[in-house]
């Protein structure tokens, strides 16, 4: 496992990215109208940790996606710079390390959009750009997935890192080039075990 996200933290998460689409707990588990669905998405921080064999993972205690809270479209959010700098400044106060961001896809599946193949999204760019640091990542989630149509409260989480971190995507080889990041292991502490 290279990390660790806290139960609470995820269902924050959730919790977040669905009142965003005009879902919360009192309207139960309905899917957005296509009109409402919009993307969201913060920081993540927490620790680094090591097990008994000197192996080193991430534990993500906190996100920070309110104040200010970050609204995109149906398909893409941008953190602009006063976000990204109130979530930084309360990271550090907190005496916790930044170790990425997350953000939504809400009813699409948490894949990594490249602009290289579609005209739209660019969550590999953005990885690329913020996620440089071995122990940096990108989280995408989907607060409705199918099951949740058919009554199960569930979600759906990618976490991705970059294949060789550090390096540009115009530096890739070319086998690396259509794929420069890679899907990480998590586990929900707490929660159940996602592959």
């Amino acid at each position: 496992v290279e990390i660790v996200i806290d139960k609470h933290v995820l269902e924050k998460m959730v919790e977040h990215s669905r009142q965003v689409c005009g879902v919360d707990k009192s309207t139960g588990l309905q899917r957005p109208t296509n009109e409402n669905l919009m993307e969201t998405g913060g920081a993540l921080a927490g620790y680094l940790k090591n097990d008994q064999y000197g192996r080193v993972w991430v534990h993500i205690t906190k996100s920070f996606h309110q104040d200010p809270e970050v609204i995109g479209t149906k398909d893409r959010v941008v953190f602009d710079i006063d976000a990204q700098g109130n979530w930084l400044t309360r990271i550090h106060e907190e005496h916790l390390i930044h170790f990425g961001f997350w953000h939504s896809h809400p009813t699409y599946s948490p894949f990594q959009s490249d602009e290289r193949f579609w005209g739209g999204g660019a969550d590999v760019q953005a990885t690329q750009l913020t996620c440089k640091a071995w122990w940096k990542l990108a989280m995408v989630i989907d607060p409705f997935p199918s099951e949740v149509e058919q009554g199960i409260d569930a979600v759906e989480i990618g976490a991705y890192k970059m294949v060789t971190p550090g390096a540009e995507l115009s530096d890739l080889g070319e086998e690396e080039w259509t794929m420069g990041w890679r899907s990480a292991s998590i586990l929900v502490k707490g929660g159940r075990s996602i592959e």
